[in-house]
């Protein structure tokens, strides 16, 4: 399976896992955004993930996947898993050796063979793809910035949609006469916004999600992993979409049900109470899908025994 079919499996695992707090899965659709729409974004995203691979940059890579995910679904659906998972799938294919991590190269290079190349030494586990991402993530440029603006624009989504930061005063002449990159850009706004956090820090959650994520496949199956380790990452952070529509007290309080019930596994009650209210923790699940990109890495196999 190659790094660009992960990362769509990765975005179909976490919309298809069943209940997810207050978020679209198989079971559930918001008014405006369904099930379907989930499914047609991921499959869409597979033919730029796999120009990912072949050399295209973080930014332009960002740009097509959502302005093709958009042009199909008339709507913003995977913006945050986007930002996630495109650097994720770079760093894959820099560490099998087939790219030397420039992000703005449009160079088409070898599609490497995963299933070989991961397997070649211990140093390409999950660990090293995040730690390869947040340098590759250092490198980018204004450009870079450039294309994730234009990409916020074609989504047609509203700030706090977004899990990018703070674009409300933001515009390209902007980036372009301070020079913002990309890594910048989210440095800025890692203290309000978990994906720009996840960004800089390296895929911090995310790396705990897929372990936590592989110690419930040892004796569990994929669905109740996948709705476990979703729950663990709502009871970690600030989900930003909360704050942004409901204010600080009650992404707190989200969290701190998600505790709970991570201590009971009663996720369904967690689950009713969210969508009572229009609650819905939409970073997070972005986070879950990276998670669940991270153990694909190296757990591939026991991802797909435990469907």
């Amino acid at each position: 399976m190659s790094f660009a079919e992960r990362a769509a499996l990765s975005l179909m695992l976490e919309v298809s896992s069943t209940p997810k707090a207050g978020n679209v899965d198989r079971e559930h659709d918001h008014i405006d955004l369904k099930f379907q729409h989930f499914l047609v974004s991921a499959l869409a995203s597979v033919r730029v993930f796999s120009d990912v691979e072949r050399g295209i940059g973080i930014g332009e890579g960002i740009y097509r996947a959502v302005k093709r995910s958009v042009g199909l679904c008339g709507r913003n659906v995977h913006f945050g898993a986007f930002l996630l998972l495109i650097p994720l799938v770079k760093a894959s294919v820099v560490e099998s050796g087939y790219d030397d991590g420039s992000c703005t190269s449009t160079t088409a290079s070898r599609v490497p063979d995963p299933e070989m190349e991961l397997m070649k030494s211990p140093n390409t586990k999950r660990e090293k793809v995040a730690g390869r991402a947040l340098n590759i993530l250092k490198k980018t440029g204004v450009e870079d910035s450039v294309l994730v603006l234009r990409a916020f624009g074609e989504s047609g989504a509203r700030v706090a949609d977004v899990s990018a930061g703070d674009l409300r005063d933001v515009d390209e002449s902007w980036l372009r006469e301070r020079g913002i990159s990309l890594y910048r850009w989210m440095e800025m706004g890692r203290h309000e916004n978990v994906i720009a956090e996840e960004l800089v820090s390296g895929y911090r959650l995310s790396l705990e999600g897929a372990d936590v994520m592989e110690r419930e496949l040892e004796s569990g199956n994929l669905n109740d992993a996948v709705v476990y380790t979703y729950h663990y990452l709502l009871s970690r952070c600030i989900d930003p979409l909360v704050k942004a529509k409901f204010g600080y007290e009650v992404a707190e309080e989200v969290r701190e049900m998600a505790k709970e019930a991570v201590s009971s596994r009663d996720f369904d009650s967690l689950d009713r109470t969210l969508i009572s209210r229009g609650i819905n923790p939409g970073s997070v699940a972005d986070l879950a899908a990276s998670s669940i990109y991270l153990l694909t890495v190296d757990r591939l196999e026991l991802v797909l025994e435990r469907i």
